[in-house]
């Protein structure tokens, strides 16, 4: 079944077009023009998505975005002209689920959509969770992918784990922080380095040129084994 997804724009002219390219590739599109009309929408909770396309900085989102996941808990991308790492770290804070800055192609959205349709909680089954392509047992700190295992230290195992909970978003690096030493100040920003590096040279065929723990310079890290 096609996943549901809501678009928001005050844009009447390029709220039709992504609702053109969202349905070419077989969503269920519904675009409204304004942002507030989705309030008045009882259905709205039941989309499997959400787009927030505002004009302007993604600052202006914030407090919308806030009331958007209290009324509705719906996942939420959000679209804006222009977007600051703090106003990203806040948005995500506020419950985006990613933010997306103009100018940006289709294909770019669509990818992005995906992404996001595609999480899932990850859930610890007697301390053990996995996909079809990989499992961590967190009792054992060891992480298997095809037929080799790795072991982590306990750090590791700690930082591969909120990682983990991003669920293939962006977990920011005050998150990782928090996941490792319950505190994100300034040095411990400075030594996640040195343990994202340790993951890096376990889980990647070459850590130098990495391609599942991937770096969003100013924002933080992306898990991405599946």
């Amino acid at each position: 079944m096609s996943k549901r997804i809501l678009i928001l724009d005050a844009d009447a002219r390029r709220a039709a077009q992504y609702g053109l390219l969202l349905a070419a590739a077989d969503y269920q599109v519904y675009p409204l023009v304004g942002w507030d009309v989705v309030k008045d929408r009882g259905d709205a909770g039941s989309f499997d998505l959400i787009i927030l396309s505002l004009p302007g900085p993604a600052q202006n989102a914030t407090a919308w975005a806030t009331a958007l996941r209290q009324t509705h808990g719906a996942r939420w991308l959000l679209l804006a002209d222009s977007a600051s790492r703090s106003d990203v770290l806040d948005l995500l804070a506020s419950g985006a689920a990613d933010c997306l800055e103009r100018p940006f192609t289709g294909h770019a959205l669509l990818r992005r959509i995906r992404t996001v349709l595609a999480r899932t909680p990850i859930v610890f089954v007697d301390h053990r969770t996995q996909s079809t392509t990989w499992s961590f047992d967190r009792s054992k700190r060891t992480f298997r992918q095809g037929p080799a295992a790795v072991v982590f230290t306990p750090n590791e195992s700690r930082l591969f784990e909120a990682l983990l909970s991003a669920a293939g978003g962006l977990a920011t690096v005050p998150m990782l922080c928090r996941g490792l030493w319950d505190k994100a100040d300034r040095a411990q920003q400075v030594n996640l380095t040195g343990y994202i590096r340790a993951l890096r040279n376990k889980i990647e065929v070459d850590a130098d040129r990495p391609t599942k723990l991937l770096h969003e310079v100013g924002y933080g890290y992306r898990l991405c084994l599946d």
